[in-house]
């Protein structure tokens, strides 16, 4: 209906995983906060979910009808006076300023900077000539926001960009000199930034991960984690049985450490499941980077970047692989603005493996 007869078996795929694991996101959330006082997420979550396929489906449309480039520079305008704004009259809450509290929940603007900076650095990269040369351009443009995001204080989220940002480097970057020397120019920012940059409570994160008998009371989110993904077992113990999210041995089970929740209740079938449906995405996305040109491969870049990191972050924090970040999990954190940003991302994927009018090839033949 909305792709002109362009459909690919890619499209169609992205969509049933989208859904898929949107699916389970929800029922996992009911399950969460099942014996807390958080029992009215899921209902909201519906009517998050319902808007995300209809952004989903606009994005779509927007990308094959409209001329998108042309809003690149109101929408860093509009992006850069909301981060701004924040700072001054958001809602604070856990120590930080991250959202404007509306009628419908709160609204966390960082979260849609995630698809407008795919945009930005797509558009860039494919009208340049010499694309390694365009990277101090999207730095220049993306900086003033991550600064912003950082100042909220969301480390994390601003390092969701920087990663994206790399990524994107990476792919353009012809020069292997100028490539060296930016590896170690990275590292020294990276010791820089521990050092001065972060807070005291980010480094106890960090120590608490590297040594957990220096900072018990730290690695406790962590602890309880791991023992409720240990205790899964093979099947797990059952749907909404789950002892962890039951008794509340865990704090924000339904954010950040949404995922422990599944592993105990699903056990090791069901983790591989979900692994599963993420390894095929991230596969369909690497081939479309290597089979698309121009403006579809630079966006599905930018979408495996931002979704290649969350995942690993969340999932490596979940385990105890990582230090604690607080980054969301695509398709299972509860939030309004996580689920529509994700969907709006998802919706830039399937643009990208849409058919050109020129295309007369199916994929995945």
């Amino acid at each position: 209906m909305f792709i002109k007869k362009r459909l690919t078996l890619f499209s169609v795929f992205i969509f049933l995983i989208f859904l898929s694991l949107t699916i389970m996101g929800y029922f996992n959330l009911e399950s969460a906060v099942i014996n807390s006082r958080y029992t009215r997420l899921p209902h909201l979550q519906i009517n998050w979910i319902l808007l995300a396929v209809f952004a989903l489906y606009f994005t779509v449309y927007m990308m094959q009808n409209i001329d998108v480039e042309r809003l690149m520079l109101p929408g860093y305008i509009v992006f850069f006076v909301l981060l701004l704004l924040l700072l001054l009259i958001g809602e604070k809450w856990g120590g930080s300023k991250r959202w404007f509290s509306t009628p419908f929940g709160g609204l966390q603007p960082s979260e849609f900077v995630k698809p407008y900076s795919i945009l930005l650095f797509s558009y860039i990269y494919s009208n340049a000539s010499d694309s390694s040369k365009m990277s101090w351009v999207n730095a220049l443009l993306i900086m003033p926001l991550v600064g912003l995001i950082v100042l909220e204080p969301d480390f994390g989220t601003g390092m969701v960009f920087v990663f994206s940002f790399l990524i994107y480097y990476l792919m353009a970057e012809k020069s292997k000199k100028r490539l060296f020397l930016s590896i170690i120019f990275l590292i020294i920012v990276v010791v820089f930034i521990y050092l001065f940059g972060l807070k005291p409570y980010q480094k106890e994160r960090i120590t608490a991960f590297l040594d957990p008998s220096k900072n018990p009371d730290t690695y406790y989110h962590t602890q309880q984690s791991i023992t409720m993904v240990a205790s899964g077992g093979l099947l797990g113990k059952g749907y909404q049985r789950g002892l962890g999210n039951l008794y509340g041995y865990i704090p924000a089970d339904h954010t950040d450490f949404v995922l422990a929740v599944f592993a105990e209740e699903e056990g090791f079938v069901g983790m591989i499941i979900f692994y599963i449906l993420w390894f095929i995405l991230f596969l369909m996305i690497l081939m479309l980077i290597r089979i698309r040109k121009g403006l579809k491969k630079w966006i599905s870049i930018g979408v495996f970047s931002i979704f290649f990191i969350q995942f690993t972050v969340n999932v490596g924090m979940v385990i105890g692989l990582l230090p604690v970040t607080g980054l969301p999990l695509p398709y299972f954190t509860y939030g309004g603005s996580s689920t529509l940003s994700n969907a709006i991302i998802t919706g830039l994927l399937i643009f990208s493996s849409l058919k050109d009018e020129s295309q007369t090839e199916v994929l995945l033949r």
